[in-house]
């Protein structure tokens, strides 16, 4: 339900198979091909980007009003973040969530930048970029 973000890579097309929490692919765009589940994640999914062999995907927890789309992810237990998975093993790799945050609508991939950060004030943000660095 809900598909969002769909995106060429590789050789297939990706999407995010929000209502389900899922990152799936259809191997071949053809008529009446169906999705293959990559991975299930703990989140409305929205936003997807891809950088070698992982792909980026947004998370969002199920609001009140969305519970009727996401008939696939539990609202209690959905989550507002990233998830980075290794497309490889079909796993999550690393992930960041955001507490008290509730909506991820897109992510994007920045190559050759030289560092990974969030455009916040690194004195009220430090924590946050550091732990990104790690990421990137």
């Amino acid at each position: 339900t809900c598909p969002h973000s769909i995106r060429p890579h590789d050789g297939a097309l990706w999407l995010c198979n929000s209502g389900y929490g899922e990152l799936a692919l259809i191997p071949k765009a053809a008529p009446g091909a169906s999705i293959e589940v990559v991975c299930r994640l703990p989140g409305f999914t929205r936003g997807l980007a891809f950088s070698s062999t992982y792909a980026f995907v947004g998370l969002s927890r199920v609001i009140e009003s969305y519970e009727p789309y996401a008939p696939g992810v539990p609202p209690e237990a959905s989550r507002c973040g990233v998830a980075v998975i290794d497309l490889k093993r079909g796993d999550v790799a690393a992930s960041m969530y955001w507490t008290k945050g509730y909506q991820v609508f897109d992510v994007q991939a920045l190559a050759g930048l030289p560092s990974v950060q969030l455009p916040f004030d690194p004195a009220a943000a430090g924590a946050v970029n550091g732990y990104l660095r790690y990421l990137g």
